[in-house]
């Protein structure tokens, strides 16, 4: 585990891109998986300068709402079409979604597992939809959604948002080969110290601290008190 801390968001950013795009190429598969939120929207500012970079890519999604369309505002889809896809298709060598091809993506991760897969954090430490009470061996499948991850996301309109979504499980997180972990601001400190120091089923993203190779981003206020001794290449 590496833990990377830096006082400037373009250098975090930067250093971001730079790595993602490294692991990417690393595998033969170049199988990734891509999030979406207010935390990742910098680093597809800053990748779609470096598209030409981007070599043959299999794009999976994290998760998804259920019952959205694909080109519903709300989706992940439609946000990741906003965000990336409408700028990348050309170097992209296949892309899946829920909505088509569930069972795709089933088959080929059991198959091959992902290369590279970048990840924010909720407030409450989930990663993907795995939200707390997630376990190590939790696979892909459907789940509820908690309250706090639906006013998070929708707000004044929680009474008609989605309440169910499906994931990536744990365990095919635990399975990519290489994971990248970013959160910045103040409101991610509180569960990230909680990861560190007391990691288990209620914080999920605590069950990825023992992957082979992941490497977390934080900006200074997001650190974690428990990362601090644990930083290497700090800006």
């Amino acid at each position: 585990m590496r833990v990377k801390i830096f006082q400037n968001h373009q250098d975090l950013y930067t250093m971001l891109v730079d790595d993602f795009l490294q692991a990417s190429s690393c595998g033969p598969s170049r199988q990734i998986a891509l999030p979406t939120g207010k935390t990742v929207v910098p680093f597809y500012r800053e990748l779609s300068i470096r598209k030409s970079e981007i070599q043959d890519w299999s794009v999976f999604p994290l998760d998804e709402y259920l019952g959205l369309a694909k080109d519903h505002p709300d989706s992940f889809s439609q946000t990741l079409q906003d965000q990336f896809f409408s700028w990348a298709t050309p170097h992209i060598k296949h892309r899946y979604t829920w909505q088509a091809d569930r069972s795709l993506i089933q088959d080929a991760l059991r198959v091959i597992p992902l290369d590279c897969a970048l990840l924010g954090v909720g407030v409450n430490g989930h990663v993907a939809f795995n939200e707390p009470g997630s376990k190590s061996s939790d696979s892909i499948r459907e789940v509820v959604l908690t309250k706090e991850t639906r006013e998070r996301n929708f707000g004044p309109r929680i009474d008609s948002s989605p309440t169910h979504a499906i994931t990536l499980g744990i365990k095919e997180l635990l399975e990519t080969k290489k994971l990248l972990v970013v959160a910045t601001g103040a409101s991610k400190k509180t569960i990230l110290t909680k990861a560190f120091a007391q990691p288990g089923e209620e914080i999920p993203v605590s069950l990825l601290l023992g992957h082979k190779d992941i490497v977390f981003y934080f900006d200074a206020d997001a650190a974690p008190e428990a990362s601090l001794g644990q930083s290497s290449g700090a800006q």
